[in-house]
């Protein structure tokens, strides 16, 4: 923000979401910053001897002397296992400027680099996926509600070095491919359904609307869900099973994803029937 506080003790100032409210060192008062930019405001905390700004953004506070969310994701994990990540700790190629929607992986999967890892032999991937990424903020208000979007992807790759000394030169069973090309093309499987679930469920963010429509579009959207997540692990399976017959649990997953494109398939013709599309347009400028 460009702007440092030294005081000796902290004070508890009030704020709310449409101006920015630090502390004046000269009146040790509260006070209003006129010109700052909106949702972005100063608050300090005691961290015995000193006082260190944080800056409030709407939902969470942001320490930039640690580069940390010392407050945790108020969606828990609903929006990913890491409850003080954000855009699933891949902001250079992600944004979440509302911190309600889901945002895109962008990062290309051939510069995806591989950790070393011992949870299992050889290589592998982990493409971690949220729990639920629609949930209604706030009690219905007279048959009105709203629909939050909220979610974080993220893929990582892992040899393990008792098993692999070099995955970008050493092949494996697929002989056409090393360790690491092996797995990026896993991790673009992945970030290819992750996209397309974000296309698909950013536009069901609702403001106020019909209770019904509320419903419906958190049911469609947690739907597509499992529809974008359960057709990656099959064809991330099927990718094993065609390269090198190491796909054992490809029934598995095709059972799976059976289910989940019937329950989709309903969800969404729900949706589409119900007109409910024009209603509940969120205002980009609130992050209520």
């Amino acid at each position: 923000m460009g702007y440092s506080l030294t005081t000796q003790s902290p004070l508890n100032c009030s704020y709310d979401a449409t101006r920015v409210v630090a502390v004046n060192p000269a009146s040790s008062r509260c006070q209003s910053r006129p010109g700052h930019q909106p949702n972005a405001l100063a608050f300090p905390y005691d961290t015995h001897g000193g006082t260190v700004l944080v800056t409030v953004y709407g939902f969470r506070y942001y320490d930039p002397v640690t580069g940390r969310w010392p407050s945790r994701d108020p969606i828990e994990e609903w929006g990913g296992l890491n409850l003080y990540g954000y855009v699933g700790n891949n902001s250079v190629n992600a944004w979440d400027y509302l911190g309600l929607e889901l945002a895109a992986f962008t990062q290309d999967h051939t510069t995806i680099p591989l950790e070393q890892g011992h949870r299992r032999r050889g290589a592998y991937h982990v493409s971690t996926w949220p729990g639920q990424v629609a949930y209604l903020p706030v009690d219905g208000l007279m048959g009105y509600a709203k629909v939050k979007i909220k979610g974080s992807f993220d893929v990582e790759l892992y040899y393990n070095p008792h098993d692999i000394d070099d995955p970008e030169e050493e092949y494996g069973q697929d002989s056409e491919n090393t360790f690491a090309e092996h797995e990026r093309h896993h991790a673009s499987i992945s970030i290819s359904n992750w996209n397309s679930l974000v296309n698909e469920v950013n536009p069901l963010e609702l403001g106020w609307c019909r209770q019904v429509c509320a419903d419906l579009a958190t049911a469609y959207a947690n739907a597509a869900l499992e529809f974008w997540s359960s057709k990656s692990d099959l064809e991330n399976e099927r990718f094993d099973e065609d390269t090198y017959h190491g796909g054992h649990r490809v029934a598995q997953y095709e059972n799976r994803f059976n289910a989940a494109r019937t329950a989709y398939y309903i969800a969404k013709q729900a949706w589409v029937v119900s007109s409910c599309e024009a209603e509940g347009v969120e205002d980009e400028d609130t992050n209520e």
